[in-house]
């Protein structure tokens, strides 16, 4: 990957429908979350949830899944945490806010 190119890493439930209330969806989309990171470095990598924008589909624009009305932005981030939480500490804390700071120089 080039060094200047960055992953935003969002609206996972387009990709996976219903993710949040499936362990096979969630394992399908794991594995390309995975993959990006490893790709790109936790460094260039970011969580991102798009709440509130996209709060209402976080997980699909399927209505009527029980996990869409469950699915709260703190629930969200769990779910990222569980998926990264072996990467250790210092990639997590990129993952989850120094990547954002450093792209958008905040």
């Amino acid at each position: 990957a080039l060094s200047q190119v960055h992953c935003k890493m969002s609206m996972l439930g387009r990709a996976v429908p219903g993710w949040p209330g499936d362990a096979a969806k969630e394992a399908r989309i794991r594995s390309p979350v995975l993959e990006v990171i490893a790709m790109f470095g936790a460094e260039r990598c970011m969580f991102s949830s798009n709440w509130h924008i996209d709060g209402s589909v976080s997980n699909s624009d399927v209505s009527g899944l029980a996990s869409d009305q469950d699915l709260t932005m703190t629930k969200l981030f769990e779910n990222f945490y569980s998926w990264v939480a072996h990467l250790g500490e210092e990639d997590c804390t990129w993952l989850f806010s120094k990547s954002a700071e450093k792209f958008y120089r905040i």
